[in-house]
């Protein structure tokens, strides 16, 4: 796991190269969606915060319409026709995986996550392999309401079990470990590359205090399963990409409490230590790329909310000879 080789990260806001980050010496920063890769190389996709809502407790009236007069930029009216878009991208694109980084639902919505459920099997289909986390919105989550007519009704939410049930060909049935003090597993990508999928929600208490708590913190349980998933990992040479909802660096001075793990330095401490040079994250809504300080770099992806205009998706390519490569794109819509 040392020798990493580089991890260029290139960021596209529209069709033009914007910048580049993170380049080491050597190699070829040009980067391609291309299908005839190298042995051994991955292509990845990346989606975060889709915050889907079924049009099955949604009648979209007036009730709707008051509840999106206040929110906060989501495009809850089109998401059926955003995720369409992106199933058009991905059958073009064939990544072999599909990584989702949480806040799969609007707020939790039982009726939501299946229709979820539906539509990452259709994605399966395709051939790719989808992996799934859940958010801060997904779990436990007492504001889970549906529409319709004048009036919000109170609907079901998913507990943990749930969620590991309903999800289970979506990351949990084939991954090679799951830690059992969370949703946390480890899924293997290939011979050079293991994916930590990382649940860090608090969605314990969220009953007892009526309403989802939004920060994010590893249990003393998860820590001792990452380090020790890890410690394997570095054994056998083998690199490892992390992905959580929330972030362990921080993007923004106003993105801070509740969306910087409150053990982030423990987290990020842990990593660097087991020489993890890339994790990927959501949560803020906003597409943005941070380095760690001192002489081991971490850097972190938060990907930007597909629910959120530009409606941003990450391609991410690794090979054991360059690392990794990435790229944010702006789903096109018509």
């Amino acid at each position: 796991m040392k020798n990493i080789g580089k991890i260029s990260m290139l960021l596209v806001l529209s069709a033009a190269l914007v910048f580049i980050l993170g380049m080491t010496k050597g190699g070829n920063s040009a980067f391609t969606e291309d299908k005839g890769e190298a042995e051994g190389a991955v292509l990845l996709h990346v989606i975060s915060d889709p915050h889907d809502l079924s049009k099955r407790i949604n009648d979209e009236g007036p009730a709707f319409q008051r509840y999106m007069v206040l929110g906060d930029g989501k495009k809850l009216f089109h998401m059926d026709k955003i995720l369409a878009q992106y199933k058009r991208v991905a059958k073009e694109a064939r990544p072999k995986f599909l990584l989702v980084s949480g806040d799969l639902t609007n707020n939790g919505e039982k009726e939501s996550h299946k229709d979820l459920a539906v539509f990452f099997q259709e994605l399966e289909d395709l051939g790719m392999e989808v992996l799934v986390t859940p958010g801060n919105h997904d779990l436990n989550n007492p504001h889970a309401r549906g529409f319709q007519g004048e009036t919000q009704r109170k609907v079901d939410t998913l507990s943990p079990e749930e969620f590991r049930d309903l999800y289970r060909a979506f990351g949990f049935q084939e991954a090679l470990y799951e830690d059992d003090h969370s949703l946390s597993y480890v899924y293997e990508a290939s011979k050079e590359l293991w994916i930590f999928i990382m649940d860090s929600n608090k969605y314990h208490q969220n009953e007892a205090l009526r309403y989802p708590e939004p920060g994010g913190i590893f249990s003393l349980g998860t820590l001792t399963f990452l380090r020790e998933k890890l410690q394997e990992a570095e054994a056998l040479g083998v690199e490892v990409l992390t992905v959580s909802h929330h972030n362990a660096l921080i993007h923004s001075p106003l993105a801070v409490e509740d969306y910087v793990l409150d053990n982030h330095e423990e987290y990020e401490n842990i990593l660097k230590r087991h020489h993890v040079r890339l994790k990927l994250t959501g949560h803020i809504h906003i597409q943005h790329i941070e380095k760690s300080s001192g002489s081991k770099e971490l850097h972190e992806i938060a990907q930007g909310a597909l629910s959120v205009y530009p409606h941003t998706y990450g391609v991410l390519h690794h090979e054991k000879s360059t690392g990794f490569r990435y790229e944010a794109k702006k789903l096109p819509l018509a």
